[in-house]
């Protein structure tokens, strides 16, 4: 129950480290590392003049890559540089290219609540049911980080509510533990399970039960949540 929060945090303070780490000595590859350092640089501070004279110059690499796998559109998103992420897509970035670790720039935009950002790489494509090595997919980091207006935005472009990650977690225990209440009501509203467990027999109202949010522990009861549940 707990490692699909404890994955969604970590991986989230990896990119968030691992992007203040490219602002400062970027772990940028062999070929041409000046000008992917340029690129990753001036996206991440959001410096869209910047980005302009690189792409003018021929310098602008959008599908430039860190040995860790950060690029400029993944930092863009990271920090919410909206005139930024629509700058690199225009310029030909992909729009899903993942780190090294399967994070996903809209993973990134997600879990920081750049709502804003979100619709933009929702709008140009990118996959809102894509999932990171640890099986973890944008709406599950959006419900661990209590960003409802992200969820909220998920919902209407029909992701799916029971999706589970590798470990059999999914969105609505993820924020039944998390202790959001409006982020519970609108996964059960899209009917979420309130009685889904994991392959150990963890379930959402045991999320819930140590998230000690007593109004959520009573949401997933009257939806429907047995008390009578045991895990491993």
């Amino acid at each position: 129950m707990l490692s699909i929060l404890s994955r969604a945090l970590v991986a989230s303070l990896m990119l968030q480290m691992a992007a203040a780490a490219a602002q400062s000595q970027p772990d940028a590859p062999p070929d041409e590392p000046a000008a992917v350092e340029a690129t990753i640089r001036a996206a991440a501070d959001g410096d869209v003049e910047r980005l302009r004279t690189l792409r003018t110059a021929g310098a602008l690499h959008p599908d430039g890559r860190t040995q860790s796998g950060l690029t400029g559109l993944s930092q863009a998103a990271l920090y919410g540089r909206r005139e930024a992420v629509l700058l690199l897509l225009d310029a030909g970035a992909p729009v899903d290219l993942a780190d090294n670790q399967g994070f996903t720039p809209l993973m990134a935009a997600a879990q920081q609540g750049h709502a804003d950002v979100v619709r933009v790489l929702l709008d140009a494509g990118a996959d809102a049911r894509a999932a990171d090595k640890a099986g973890i997919t944008p709406l599950m980091v959006a419900a661990a980080a209590n960003r409802p207006e992200v969820v909220r935005l998920l919902l209407s472009r029909g992701v799916a509510v029971t999706t589970r990650s590798g470990d059999g977690a999914d969105a609505l225990m993820a924020a039944a533990y998390g202790g959001s209440e409006e982020i519970v009501r609108l996964l059960l509203a899209s009917r979420a399970d309130p009685a889904a467990t994991d392959p150990r027999g963890r379930t959402v109202l045991m999320a819930a039960m140590l998230g000690q949010n007593s109004a959520i522990v009573r949401m997933i009861l009257r939806a429907g949540a047995s008390v009578e549940a045991t895990d491993d």
